[in-house]
């Protein structure tokens, strides 16, 4: 019997993009399948697939660079509405971290 696939979208929002040193090898480590969308909230830098497939990670990624800094909620809330509108299916569940949070266990409650 097949288990149910849970649409999961883990939301990363970062400003120095350096910490994403610390926070995507921990994300390409888990063994569930998951979209990964980053909002780079630093406008002088600029965050590419390269950078995060280099990273370790390779699953499904959305990358949003903004143009200005609008903080951590208004972030969270664009990471929201990008997952929904390229997602597909709209997802089940968000987990939201910062780029210096390491996200070790994806478990869904029941």
């Amino acid at each position: 019997m097949m288990r149910k696939k849970n649409n999961i979208v883990v939301g990363l929002t970062t400003m120095n993009t350096e910490l994403l040193k610390i926070s995507v090898p921990a994300l390409g480590k888990l063994c569930q399948k998951f979209m990964l969308v980053i909002y780079n909230d630093n406008p002088m830098a600029t965050v590419s697939r390269r950078q995060i497939r280099k990273l370790g990670y390779c699953g499904d990624l959305q990358i949003i660079n903004g143009v200005e800094n609008i903080g951590t909620l208004r972030a969270r809330m664009a990471i929201a509405d990008a997952a929904i509108q390229t997602g597909g299916a709209y997802p089940e569940w968000f987990i939201f971290c910062d780029d210096d949070d390491m996200l070790v266990n994806l478990d869904i409650p029941n």
